[in-house]
């Protein structure tokens, strides 16, 4: 058996993927030495996989990675350093990556990025499979009957095909706690809705999974127990939670891991934060009913809401299943029951024309007269969504000007100017062939 050592890369955007992989690892596979580092000590990550290489030890570096990522660890040469170590390495090194960006980019990941594996979806699984394979023989050939994995062999990228199981939530720790180190518990994943500018459903999946309260509660009095007495969670919807289908709020199922929450962080002295970062609401999912539930449970005292556009016509296109009505519904019932409502919106979006900016700056207005928050984004085409190759999101004037005019008073906030010139950014990859997105899927093989 081979000594075998992973080495994951963690940086402030992934954080919580990377904790989330180091714990199903953990507590998983044995006889694997597992390292936690920070993505930006390029330097002394490389001296680390060289004295684990002189000890004999066969290493997989990896990283979760995000396509937003990209233009700054290109620039750094991040990935250039990663293959002069590999070819250094004697054979004894495989480069490895999960996330959003080799779920949707499997091909570029391999191809210009330069890594041998790339885990597509959820990987709790299959790196897990990878590791006991890999520490038996250590070839990229026999991993070949593990599924989910985009491999690099000589010229050939192979997809080994979907895995045909979702990860149970319950059957992993959601952080690593016996290192010390913790992060929201991720209580849903997976994504029912399809927008057409989001990689979630994609790599997640449109069927939605729920951690039982009774797991959530256990590593919640973990945290408690560990001295923290701010609790967050990880949702695509929080107010979803444990809904049977689409649309419909299980009352029964929130109230439940509400009640649970409340009780135990009022036992150690803690609070719980449910409908802020990062576990946002659909606007139809802020009704009464499920108001009544939170009132005075919860911490936060703002609810995240995504509403994306004004436009009617815009939000049918980009396939988000709510309307306008919803949004101000949201709004207004958030605000009767104390929360200040802050709410999402997508600016540049594919299939947007003047009348469209005009309905969203109305809604704007509006939403700010009630006493909304806006947070303002910029559309950026990621790969493996069905806006990948759209033109990057500009800001039209008028949206510019309704931004100026409401930021000082600190009604509106976000990074849409940063995020237009990233955006920018990303499609002059995509042009330029760094990123290939649902196209290099068509020139994988899928029988190696």
């Amino acid at each position: 058996m081979k000594k075998l050592a992973l080495v994951l890369l963690e940086s402030r955007d992934t954080r919580y993927s990377i904790r989330a992989i180091a714990a199903a690892v953990e507590h998983r596979s044995t006889g694997i030495h597992l390292f936690i580092e920070k993505l930006d000590n390029i330097n002394e990550n490389i001296q680390l996989v060289k004295n684990l290489i002189e000890k004999d030890y066969r290493v997989l570096l990896g990283i979760t990675l995000m396509t937003t990522m990209l233009p700054e660890l290109l620039r750094g040469k991040f990935f250039e350093k990663l293959q002069l170590l590999r070819r250094s390495s004697k054979g004894k090194l495989l480069l490895i990556a999960g996330g959003p960006h080799p779920s949707g980019d499997p091909y570029g990941t391999l191809t210009s990025l330069g890594f041998d594996i790339a885990f597509i979806g959820e990987s709790e699984d299959s790196l897990n499979e990878v590791i006991d394979t890999l520490k038996q023989k250590w070839s990229l050939e026999s991993l070949l009957d593990i599924k989910g994995l985009a491999i690099k062999l000589d010229n050939r990228i192979c997809f080994t095909g979907r895995r045909r199981k979702f990860v149970d939530l319950n059957a992993y720790p959601p952080f690593p706690y016996w290192r010390r180190l913790f992060s929201p518990i991720e209580i849903t994943r997976g994504c029912p809705w399809l927008c057409k500018y989001c990689e979630t459903w994609f790599m997640h999946g449109v069927c939605e999974r729920h951690r039982r309260v009774d797991v959530i509660l256990r590593y919640v009095k973990i945290l408690l127990e560990h001295g923290l007495r701010d609790i967050r969670f990880i949702s695509p919807n929080s107010f979803g939670y444990g809904e049977l289908r689409p649309g419909k709020p299980n009352i029964e199922a929130l109230q439940e891991l509400v009640e649970g929450l409340y009780k135990l962080t009022r036992r150690y002295g803690g609070r719980f934060f449910l409908g802020s970062f990062p576990s946002e609401v659909r606007p139809e999912y802020v009704v009464e009913e499920t108001l009544e539930i939170v009132k005075g449970k919860i911490a936060n005292k703002n609810l995240i809401i995504g509403a994306q556009t004004g436009s009617e016509k815009l939000l049918r296109y980009i396939h988000r299943t709510h309307t306008v009505d919803d949004i101000v519904n949201a709004a207004q019932l958030a605000i009767k029951y104390g929360y200040k409502p802050d709410i999402d919106f997508i600016f540049g979006l594919p299939g947007e024309d003047v009348e469209d900016t005009l309905e969203t700056i109305k809604l704007i207005e509006k939403l700010i007269s009630i006493g909304a928050r806006i947070h303002a984004h910029t559309f950026l085409p990621l790969p493996g969504t069905p806006f990948e190759n759209a033109p990057p999101g500009r800001i039209h004037p008028l949206v510019l000007k309704l931004l100026g005019k409401y930021l000082g008073a600190g009604k509106v906030h976000g990074y849409w100017f940063r995020q237009e010139k990233l955006a920018k950014e990303l499609y002059m990859l995509k042009k330029n062939g760094v990123i290939w997105g649902l196209q290099g899927w068509k020139l994988m093989e899928f029988s190696c």
